[in-house]
């Protein structure tokens, strides 16, 4: 079980983007995914629990459950400012080339690759 706030809606296409409490990727809500349909009539804001799974494309919720109607009414737009006073320039297309970490030619891992190994 999962809890996380509503950052997008589409009540007619019973979709939803949830930001989950464990600050984790984002979980993607489809009635089209979830054999228990749940309403997906959510609202940004709404505080929703459900169940999360990975699948290879990305974090999916289901059978979706309200807890409170507008529990943080604005954090989408809160989130959406904040972000762009961070002056970072914008990603390019998720077509771009992804490069991966290597270890140096001394053989040192970078620190942040020895940290994830432990």
């Amino acid at each position: 079980m999962m809890i996380g706030i509503v950052l997008w809606s589409d009540p007619n296409d019973c979709k939803a983007v949830f930001w989950c409490e464990d600050h984790g990727d984002l979980a993607y809500y489809s009635a089209e995914f979830d054999q228990t349909k749940g309403h997906g009539g959510f609202a940004a804001g709404d505080m929703v629990q459900f169940d999360v799974f990975s699948d290879a494309e990305c974090r999916r919720a289901v059978n979706p459950r309200l807890i409170q109607e507008n529990a943080c009414n604005g954090l989408d737009r809160r989130l959406h400012t904040s972000a762009q006073s961070l002056d970072v320039p914008q990603q390019a297309d998720a077509c771009g080339t992804v490069i991966p970490f290597r270890k140096s030619t001394t053989g040192a891992e970078p620190r942040a690759l020895r940290s994830e190994r432990r």
